[in-house]
């Protein structure tokens, strides 16, 4: 599982299978809650890129 803060401070948590997956988050979290924001999808992978991190307090647990 992948993470990452929204940049507006005390805003969201995303996080993601993978981070293909997170940049879609990204964009639709700018999307509903951000929308007067210009956030591209080069600019989320970006984002992604520099930000994101293993989030394993939202990783599935272990199967036995």
């Amino acid at each position: 599982m992948r993470g990452i803060e929204c940049t507006t401070p005390n805003c969201a948590h995303l996080h993601a299978v993978d981070d293909e997956a997170l940049v879609q988050e990204a964009m639709r979290h700018a999307a509903a809650v951000h929308p007067e924001e210009d956030f591209p999808e080069d600019a989320a992978v970006q984002w992604v890129r520099s930000d994101a991190f293993d989030d394993e307090a939202h990783a599935d647990p272990p199967r036995s």
